[in-house]
């Protein structure tokens, strides 16, 4: 059967000022008929209607415009979520995440735009003898130079900026074999991006 969802979100908005918009918001959802893959008598995975997950949090978010050439965008989220069959937190969602964004107009055409990203607080599934997961923070840079003869755009982006060694959880399962990927799934290392478009 299709998996249901009961979701309620209040959502507040504050504009502080033309340049500062604030904005809150609460969710709580209900999970039903969550689809896994179980073993059957023949210890072959088949997919069923086997659980249900509940879960709350918060998300709050601003955007300043600091001065005329710089704007910053920022975020922060945080959720409980929980397997009510095994009345365990839920495995591999991050429990914190935050977002940072800061975009400055330079002179003569030029633009630079760095952001980072937080990840904090992941589950295993409980049996799950691995080590726990890492947090991690990765962040890009972005170098745009606009309108260079009129028409092109030149663009230089790293990726993963300061090479972090990060990785997103891999699923668990105690039979038959454990995981699938045992050291979890690596994230791009730094990598670097030249970009050119061309107006018409």
């Amino acid at each position: 059967d299709p998996e249901t969802a009961n979701t309620y979100e209040v959502a507040f908005d504050y504009r502080a000022s033309f340049d500062w918009r604030v904005g809150f918001n609460l969710f709580y959802y209900d999970i039903e008929d969550l689809i896994d893959f179980v073993p059957n008598a023949q210890g072959a995975q088949v997919a069923q209607n086997v659980g249900r997950q509940q879960g709350n949090g918060f998300e709050l978010e601003t955007e300043w415009k600091a001065s005329d050439a710089l704007t910053i965008v920022a975020n922060y989220a945080w959720q409980r979520a929980e397997d009510e069959e095994l009345d365990e937190d839920v495995a591999r969602t991050p429990e914190q995440q935050a977002y940072l964004r800061a975009h400055w107009t330079l002179p003569h055409n030029w633009s630079l735009t760095g952001e980072a990203k937080w990840i904090a607080d992941r589950n295993r599934e409980p049996l799950d003898p691995r080590d726990p997961m890492d947090d991690y923070t990765i962040a890009n840079l972005n170098i745009e130079k606009q309108k260079l003869f009129e028409r092109l755009d030149l663009g230089l982006r790293v990726r993963n900026l300061f090479d972090e060694n990060a990785t997103e959880p891999s699923p668990y399962e105690a039979v038959p074999s454990g995981s699938l990927m045992p050291d979890d799934f690596p994230l791009e290392e730094r990598s670097v991006h030249l970009t050119a478009r061309v107006r018409f």
